[in-house]
Formats: structure tokens, C-alpha cells, sequence
């Protein structure tokens, strides 16, 4: 019979083992040197023009541009899209890796 004691045991096996591996990827981290002066674009200037376009697309799309208290639930749409940017993130690093 499994027990609640032994149930206990196993999820604190479990989070151990996530815990060891989450510091076995933080330990091949690739470190990043200092960045370097370029003849690029700043990117703030590239994402504010971004979030021009960004407003202008929503505009046309829904005819009204964001505002508060608009009937959506903010904090929920904003996690979402986090959700979906670590996705994409984490599909990038692991393409880069081959």
C-alpha cells in the first residue's frame, strides 16, 4: 500500500532531481562578453518603431487602439504571451544547438 509518507518522499525525489538539472544547464551556460560598438541601429530605437507598427496593426484590427478597463483581462493575455515568448525562446536556443 503506498503510503502518504512515501508519496511525500517521491515528490521530494522528483523536485530534487528537476533542481539538479536545472543547475547542470546553468552550469554550460555560454558566458557573453561585453558588447561591442556598431554601426547597427540601436535596438531601442528598432522596438520603439516596432511597438508603433504593433499599435497601428491593432488599431486597424479591432478599431480601437489598447486602453484599460477595455473588458479583458490584462495580467491573463500578458501571461499567455510570456508563455508563448519562453516557447519561442527556448525553440531558439535549441535550434541554435542543432
Amino acid at each position: 500500500m503506498i503510503t502518504k509518507e512515501m508519496l511525500e518522499q517521491a515528490q521530494r525525489d522528483f523536485d530534487a532531481a528537476k533542481a539538479r538539472v536545472a543547475e547542470a544547464r546553468m552550469a554550460t551556460a555560454t558566458r557573453q562578453p561585453n558588447p561591442k560598438s556598431t554601426k547597427g541601429a540601436p535596438i531601442w530605437d528598432l522596438v520603439i518603431a516596432d511597438m508603433h507598427a504593433r499599435d497601428h496593426v491593432g488599431r486597424q484590427k479591432y478599431g480601437t487602439p489598447l486602453q484599460a478597463h477595455n473588458g479583458r483581462d490584462v495580467l491573463q493575455d500578458a501571461y499567455e504571451e510570456a508563455l508563448d515568448l519562453a516557447v519561442y525562446l527556448r525553440q531558439a536556443i535549441e535550434e541554435r544547438r542543432g
